[in-house]
């Protein structure tokens, strides 16, 4: 697609691309011209994610579509109590989950306040000062040091310019620029700056390419916008296939529930229906089915894990891990690659001297080539400068550990610190140790290094690069104020007019300082007729082919050894060794220094004050003479301490860790092969790839940049269509090609912030990812992934504005953290679920069984409710504060696509067991409580029965008379005339005590109903008098009412409410929900551990939780308002003694369940164990 014409080619007479002899800029016609053509200068700010939004998507919990369906059903069924409960609850969960999901963070807006407000451009042919947002393409813009860059422009014209592209790359390096372009294998070009990043040194003049959207940046911005597509957070996902599940099986126990009940002609104490009332049984059985399959919804599970993410968010909070979002806690814990930077991230962000390489003739008559000496550094904390210098070969692994354990140097055998003042310098190696750090500190004067009193961090005052030099030198035992230091400062003063500052375009730098009478910097010993000596650092490629002479060791008999120059010059063969040293030191990630010293003598030191300027100070300093090498410093950002080891974790827990970086790739290789991102024996094309690998051609043309395959539909938003603001973005391959790329890369190199995105897009296709950053070029990428980890020291607002998580010590380790905290939660997460399903299914299988076997039912109505909130809901949240299993982080990631929280392994030998097993003690108890009551058991036998001569027979518990209508058909009446139970008050007694109950004649209310507990049939009156025995159509024998005799005066009925039958049941009722209640809250202990519960530590919350459910317990009981409101009678000791026995039962069965559990577990996690670390390695 060819580009539109726009004024890229500078006007004016130009001898090259950027060269421009004259030219009076844009003329304000034509910049307004062109100012309606391409827009204003500025970015779009995107949109953020709006909390209306936010609360859509969390409607999208099939728990709260199932609470609001049961609320619907217990309004229309009567249970309006419960129903309106449910409704507040739904609303409230779904509101808090909104708040907590809402971060109010604007990226783009914190991208668009990078931006100046004024810049200087040249406009019909003046200087002016006009606002940025009014830059147009084809503007010529005069920037200087301290300035922002307006838009991306060419350079025109460059004095000393650099600039800082970390917001684009990532990488901290300064980056020279000039109006000829440079081949590079970095994705900026070097004769361009780029709109956002800053001038750090310099001055120039550029043109205006691109402005707004157009510019690199405003790709970033592009990609800053909320996912709109993005999917539902896999606990939620989770959550809403187990409420699939439950909806399925709810429908099932409706039916079950609802055709047992009718068919068994089920009621409860007392019934409502009667014997033939078949309509008022199918309803009350419909309801039955209904609130049967409610008991089995968790509806306190939108609830506990909201509780549980918040509590994990503020321990992970405690940890250095700030959370923005709060469902970030669950899928931190399902990661399954975690990408993240170099610089500052995986590494110390801060340079350090890992190595010094000097090169030494021994000083031996015929010794014409000297040797190299490789000196180390150690240890590397960053500027800390605790530590000493070491020869390498002496600097064993078993050393290096007494060190980092903080062994006092000379404790450690056989290890000699090379720089000690307290001991006389002995060997080549001390006296090159001594005269380096002499050096460094002298070289080094501008950078200081001190420690923040209030932090305790060392902080650096100047060039990052001399910092790492001035540390080193307090390793040598040259610190700041020591008596060393004072006596080098005032020997070897400083003549500052002879300086020469570092330049991009030099890359060197240089001090000249006095020498004292006895002609010496450190162990260095000059010729008489020097009176100064110049310390010269800078880039070996540039330093290097001026080195003239070498230092040897003199050995003269009677004196000291020391450091001198060598007669003869330095020759090739030492000067080849020294370049294939800077090559050893660039494969091992070492940033190489050159230090070299020079001797001047008094017309040398006029001839500099001579010069006229730095850069012919320069060229006298680097004229033939006595230049000698003092060493390669190799400069190293050490990784962070704690990265190995966390590494070593998530290759342990099946978390793949990939490395993207704007570095170059050897770097980048060494230092994923340092911290084990990659083995050594990794092949270099799978463990390392430069991004250029992503794209489809190997570069592109800016203004005619276009897709050159086909425009089908894409899941990644890097093969979005181009339109004109964004046609120079790089192209991509295909889908397939990509995922086969970024599975098998552990190492990106020179990545721009579209690459980062391509990366993280590619994996997430697949698997859940993690993307760690700090620059503004991070911030796309973090949005993109499913957590986006920003850095909360080093880090820009833009990135942790698009951040789910921010870590406030910038540490790998603590994303290593958050993921363990994630799994712990999700554990948690997974005991609440396996807890809840139990208790629920314990209970629904109670009623099932209970409908099934006629017996009363030991739970109903507002218990359900109440039981659900005391004791499934608000208890459970104490497993929130639990510790993670020891196997938490030694299993692969858990898959989310189909999980049910539950796995096979919890099901068959946790949740089956415990359902069967509490279900079979609660009826017991109910049972056993209702027999001793009563002395029946079947719901029908306590009710009664209307044949002749049953409670006399012991065939049910209740007589029923009635009437003969025409026909023969027999109308039994509502309630019994007659109830006789069989009461044990206590274990020890041998016969029970038999209760007799006799309606009350005559009757003063109809509506009045007396017990009269005595054997006296109707109060003296006798059976005989008020029933005879009549037979129906059917042949049996009933009692009928003889009417004449009770004449105008009511029948002579029980209350079904309080005969001993329903008084019996209702208590037996009560021992099972004791037994529910109390064997729930006590079988909650055995979830909080995999393992023996006696062995768990104390736990606080729960302890407050089971004193709050027994608090609860009691109220219900013994407070008559109270238990009279839910349907309990109070319990006498012993009848409490017995409820408690089938919930201390239960919590030893837990205890045995787990035992094989335990033993399953192990076997599936050593099978995924083994999974784990296949799939961690590339």
């Amino acid at each position: 697609m060819a580009s539109t014409e726009t004024p890229f080619k500078p006007t004016g007479e130009s001898t090259s691309y950027g060269a421009v002899k004259s030219s009076r800029g844009l003329t304000s016609d034509e910049a307004a011209r062109l100012l309606v053509v391409y827009g204003p200068n500025q970015l779009d700010g995107g949109q953020k994610e709006s909390f209306l939004r936010i609360l859509v998507k969390q409607m999208y919990n099939l728990i709260f579509g199932l609470s609001l369906v049961t609320a619907m059903i217990c309004y229309y069924t009567g249970e309006t109590p419960k129903s309106y409960f449910l409704v507040s609850l739904v609303c409230t969960i779904w509101f808090l989950n909104s708040v907590g999901e809402y971060s109010g963070q604007d990226p783009g807006a914190a991208l668009q306040s990078m931006s100046p407000e004024v810049c200087d451009v040249l406009r019909d042919g003046l200087l002016q000062v006009i606002p940025v947002t009014e830059l147009v393409p084809g503007d010529f813009v005069s920037i200087k040091m301290g300035d922002i860059v307006p838009a991306d422009m060419v350079i025109l014209e460059s004095v000393d310019l650099a600039t800082n592209e970390a917001a684009l790359t990532g990488e901290p390096h300064d980056a020279a620029k000039r109006a000829e372009e440079l081949l590079t294998d970095g994705n900026l070009r070097t004769n361009m700056v780029y709109k956002s990043t800053s001038v750090v040194t310099g001055s120039g003049l550029g043109r205006v390419l691109a402005t707004g959207m157009r510019t690199e940046v405003g790709l970033i911005a592009k990609r800053l916008a909320p996912d709109e597509s993005a999917p539902l957070n896999p606990l939620q996902q989770s959550i809403n296939t187990l409420a699939t599940m439950i909806g399925t099986l709810s429908v099932c126990v409706i039916a079950l529930g609802t055709v047992a009940s009718f068919l068994t002609g089920y009621q409860e104490m007392p019934p409502v229906c009667g014997t033939q009332d078949s309509y008022c049984l199918a309803h009350h059985s419909i309801i039955r089915g209904l609130l049967m399959a409610i008991s089995l919804i968790p509806h306190g599970l939108p609830l506990v894990v909201m509780v549980m993410l918040r509590v994990g968010s503020i321990l992970m909070a405690d940890r250095n891990a700030v959370v923005t979002r709060q469902s970030s806690v669950d899928t931190a814990g399902a990661i399954q690659v975690i990408c993240t930077d170099k610089t500052g991230t995986l590494t110390e962000g801060k340079m350090a001297v890992k190595l010094f390489v000097g090169l030494l003739r021994d000083g031996h008559e015929g010794a014409s080539v000297g040797q190299c000496m490789e000196l180390a550094c150690y240890p590397l904390h960053g500027l800390d400068p605790t530590g000493a210098i070491f020869l390498s070969s002496e600097l064993t692994a078993n050393r290096r550990q007494l060190l980092d354990q903080g062994t006092p140097v000379e404790d450690v055998p056989g290890l000699m610190d090379l720089a000690d003042p307290s001991t006389d310098p002995s060997g080549a190696a001390a006296l090159l140790a001594r005269a380096t750090a002499a050096a460094c500190f002298l070289g080094c004067h501008s950078t200081r290094i001190a420690r923040d009193h209030r932090t305790g961090a060392w902080l650096a005052m100047g060039s990052m690069s001399e910092a790492a030099l001035k540390v080193a030198a307090h390793k040598g035992h040259v610190e700041e104020g020591s008596a060393l230091a004072c006596i080098l400062n005032s020997e070897h003063q400083r003549e500052a007019a002879l300086e020469v500052p570092f330049s991009s375009k030099r890359k060197m730098s240089a001090t000249v300082h006095c020498l004292p009478p006895g002609r010496s910097l450190g162990s260095i010993h000059f010729p008489e007729n020097c009176t100064h000596a110049a310390i010269i650092k800078g880039a070996p490629d540039r330093l290097l082919e001026n080195l003239s002479a070498v230092l040897e060791v003199s050995t003269s008999p009677g004196t000291a050894e020391v450091l001198v120059m060598a007669e003869e010059g330095m020759t090739t063969e030492e000067r080849n060794v020294i370049a294939s040293q800077n090559d050893a030191l660039a494969r091992q990630a070492l940033r190489s220094l050159l230090l070299a010293v020079r001797p001047l003598n008094r017309e040398e030191v006029a001839e500099l004050r001579a010069a006229d300027g730095a850069e012919a100070r320069l060229q006298v300093l680097l004229s033939p003479g006595p230049l000698a090498l003092l060493g390669l410093c190799g400069i190293f950002d050490p990784p962070r301490a704690s990265v190995p080891p966390s590494i070593r974790m998530c290759h342990e827990a099946g978390i793949r860790v990939v490395m993207i970086t704007g570095d170059q790739q050897p770097t980048a290789l060494s230092i994923g092969k340092l911290i084990g991102i990659v083995g050594d024996g990794d092949k270099h094309a799978q463990g390392a790839r430069l991004c250029s690998d992503l794209h489809r051609s190997s570069g592109f043309v800016r203004q005619d940049s276009h897709r050159g395959h086909g425009a089908r539909p894409r899941g990644m938003s890097v093969h979005d269509e181009k339109t004109e603001t964004d046609k120079h973005e790089k192209v991509y391959k295909d889908e397939d090609e990509l995922h086969k790329l970024t599975s098998e890369t552990a190492i990106w190199s020179r990545a721009c912030p579209t690459d980062k995105v391509c990366i993280v897009e590619s994996l997430t296709q697949e698997s859940l990812c993690a993307m760690t950053g700090d620059g503004v070029n991070d911030a796309p990428a973090l949005r993109r992934a499913d957590i986006g980890v920003a850095m909360g020291i080093a880090g820009t607002s833009v990135a942790k504005n698009a951040a789910d998580i921010i870590l406030m010590d910038d540490n790998f380790s603590t994303v290593v953290a958050a993921v363990a905290e994630g799994r712990r939660i999700y554990g948690n997460v997974q005991k609440y679920v396996m807890f809840s399903l139990s208790v629920k299914g314990a209970e629904c299988l109670c009623l099932l069984v209970a409908i099934l076997a006629n017996v009363p039912a030991p739970i109903h109505g507002v218990q359900q409710l109440i039981n659900a909130l005391c004791t499934h809901m608000i208890p459970p949240m104490a497993l929130a504060w639990e510790d993670a299993e020891s196997y938490s982080m030694k299993v692969p990631p858990r898959e989310v696509k189909g999980d049910l929280v539950l796995n096979k392994v919890h099901l068959l030998t946790r949740w089956l067991p415990f359902v069967l097993c509490h279900m079979a003690l609660v009826l017991t108890t109910t049972c056993t409580s209702v027999y001793m009551q009563t002395g029946f058991v079947r719901v029908d036998h306590l009710i009664g029965s209307s044949v002749n001569g049953s409670v006399a027979s012991g065939m049910a518990a209740c007589q029923f008379a009635g009437v003969i209508e025409e026909g023969g058909r027999f109308i039994p009446d509502n309630a019994p005339f007659h109830c006789r139970c069989s009461i044990w008050r206590s274990m020890l007694h041998s016969r029970p005590e038999i209760v007799d109950e006799w309606g009350n004649y005559p009757s003063q209310e109809l509506s009045e109903m007396v017990v009269q507990r005595n054997s006296t049939p109707f109060a003296g009156k006798g059976m005989t008098n008020l029933l005879k025995e009549c037979t129906d159509h059917m042949g049996i024998v009933r009692q009928c009412w003889i009417t004449e005799a009770i004449g105008a005066d009511a029948l002579p009925l029980l209350d079904p409410s309080v005969t001993c039958a329903a008084l019996g049941a209702k208590t037996g009722q009560t021992s099972g929900y004791v037994a529910i209640h109390l064997g729930e809250i006590l079988s909650l202990a055995t979830f909080r551990t995999d393992g023996f519960y006696g062995k768990a530590r104390f736990s606080l919350a729960y302890t407050l939780v089971l004193c709050f459910n027994i608090s609860i317990l009691s109220i219900l009981l013994y407070v008559p308002s109270v238990s009279e409101l839910v349907g309990l009678v109070p319990l006498t000791s012993f009848q409490l003694l017995l409820s408690c026995l089938s919930p201390i039962a239960l919590c030893v069965c837990c205890e045995l369940m787990k035992v094989e559990y335990r033993r399953q577990l192990r076997v599936r996690n050593s099978l995924l164990g083994g999974a784990a670390s296949v799939a961690s390695v590339v």
